[in-house]
This record gives C-alpha cells, sequence and structure tokens, in this order.
C-alpha cells in the first residue's frame, strides 16, 4: 500500500491466523522479482511471504517503494529479516537503484525493528485513515492496549501513524563491504 493509497482501497483480507493487528497493517500486492534471474534473491524463501516483496513509484534509477508483507505463520522466525538481506544486494547492486523507501505502520514494532536493523532511517510520518468498517474493539483487550499511541481521531475518523522510512545505496554499501581478508601474522611463519 503506498502512501497514496487508503487503506480502503488496498484488499486486505481477513486471511485466516492473521490477528487483528495483521489485518489493519496488512502488506501490499504482487511480486516484481522473477525467479528465473540467477541473480533474483532466494525465490522460495519469498514465496513464504503473505504478499511477496513488490516495488511501486519506481523511479529508476533513483528509488522505489518497498512493499513486504509476513503471513501471520511466519512472523517472529527471521523470514522478513532473511528476505530483505537477500533482496537489497539484488536491488542495489543488480537492478541499480540508489535509494528504497517504505512506510510502515508504526503500531507494528517487529517490522519497524527490522527496517532500522537492516540500516533504513526514519524520514517522517503520516496518519492514514483506518477504515471505517474495521473494528477495533480488540484494543481494549489487554493484550493490545500498548497500540493506542499509534491511533487517533481526526475529522470524526480512526487514523493509524505509519513511519516513512529509507535506506541509501551509500549507507548500504558501507555496512556492507568487508574489509579485504588479511592473512594471520603467524601463516608461513616456520615454528
Amino acid at each position: 500500500m503506498t502512501s497514496q493509497e487508503s487503506p480502503e482501497s488496498t484488499s486486505q483480507g481477513a486471511a485466516a491466523g492473521q490477528t487483528p493487528v495483521d489485518r489493519l497493517t496488512g502488506g501490499p500486492g504482487l511480486s516484481h522479482i522473477d525467479p528465473r534471474d540467477p541473480a533474483a534473491p532466494n525465490y522460495e524463501l519469498i514465496s513464504h511471504l503473505r504478499s511477496p516483496l513488490s516495488l511501486r513509484e519506481i523511479e529508476a534509477p533513483a528509488s522505489a517503494r518497498l512493499g513486504i508483507g509476513l503471513g501471520s505463520a511466519y512472523v517472529d522466525q527471521g523470514y522478513g529479516s532473511e528476505a530483505l538481506s537477500l533482496f537489497l544486494p539484488y536491488y542495489f547492486r543488480r537492478l541499480g537503484f540508489q535509494r528504497l523507501v517504505l512506510d510502515v505502520a508504526a503500531a507494528n514494532q517487529r517490522a519497524v525493528h527490522v527496517y532500522d536493523k537492516l540500516g533504513f532511517r526514519l524520514t517522517g510520518s503520516h496518519y492514514r485513515n483506518v477504515p471505517e468498517e474495521t473494528d477495533l474493539s480488540f484494543m481494549q483487550e489487554p493484550a493490545y492496549c500498548q497500540l493506542l499511541p499509534y491511533f487517533r481521531r481526526h475529522f470524526g475518523r480512526t487514523q493509524l501513524l505509519f513511519l516513512d522510512m529509507a535506506l541509501e545505496r551509500r549507507d548500504w554499501e558501507a555496512s556492507h563491504t568487508q574489509p579485504a581478508k588479511r592473512a594471520p601474522a603467524t601463516q608461513g611463519a616456520r615454528p
């Protein structure tokens, strides 16, 4: 879902096993990765994603907007981190982009942590209307009350806070360039 799309215009079906937060902060659409490309990331891993990686708002070679969604059965197992770790070299080196942008529901702290760990930086924030038909009664349950600060009422509508994040190629390259391996000082030395 892009920053120009509203949750009302994005399909976020209530798939079996999804939590209320999964349905509310669901991921984007179609994959644009060709699994036949030998430089493409591990497509078998990416196939575990609820909505495979997607790129939208493509302004090649400058930037594109990332979309990713994990099925609830794959949350907290490292699949998101692994998928992005495989995808980023493909995106920056093979596709030649300079910047990757995304937005993420601020309530999705697991995803925010993954993006931060991968080097994405906060560039802004915005609110989106929650579809009026969305049942938010789960917010009264103790397990979800910590999410209340991410919601607000604005002009009679409930809105959810989204964070805008970006990863620059130069920053990603700097964190993934490994210094040349030096031979140990004892190599070749005689006892």
